[in-house]
């Protein structure tokens, strides 16, 4: 199978357990990530390390456009208060470590990517994991 695998991060603890109940936060992790122009893409998350009691983490994927004339945010699906990723993995409680989240693939993506993780906190509990992640990029 040709195509590249881009790696979108290396393994890193995320510790959200200091978020007050039901709060959400969102971590921008690559601002503008260049990706090849390819068809086909699938986004996998690796799980290391969890201890997730009811809370949530996402790593979302979302299309944008930097520009050097204009700071501003050229970003699809990235308007707080609503989010609309054009790829995204959930990690939850289920299941334990090691795990790879439940990839999700898509088409026609880019030229850049935005890279953010989204945490929702528990009622209760840690809401700690330890996550890599990848992109593999390929032709039809």
């Amino acid at each position: 199978m040709s195509g590249r695998i881009i790696t979108l991060f290396p393994k890193r603890a995320f510790d959200y357990s200091f978020m007050a109940a039901g709060a959400t936060q969102v971590v921008t992790l690559h601002r503008s990530l260049r990706i090849p122009p390819f068809f086909y893409y699938w986004l996998g998350v690796r799980v290391h390390n969890k201890d997730i009691v009811s809370g949530s983490m996402a790593v979302e994927l979302y299309q944008t456009l930097p520009s050097s004339q204009d700071p501003q945010e050229f970003t699809v699906g990235y308007a707080p208060p609503t989010y609309t990723p054009a790829m995204a993995v959930t990690i939850s409680s289920t299941g334990s470590a090691p795990l790879l989240a439940t990839p999700v693939t898509s088409s026609n993506l880019g030229p850049y990517l935005r890279v953010v993780l989204r945490m929702t906190a528990p009622t209760s509990g840690r809401l700690y994991a330890e996550l890599s992640a990848v992109l593999h990029v390929r032709a039809p």
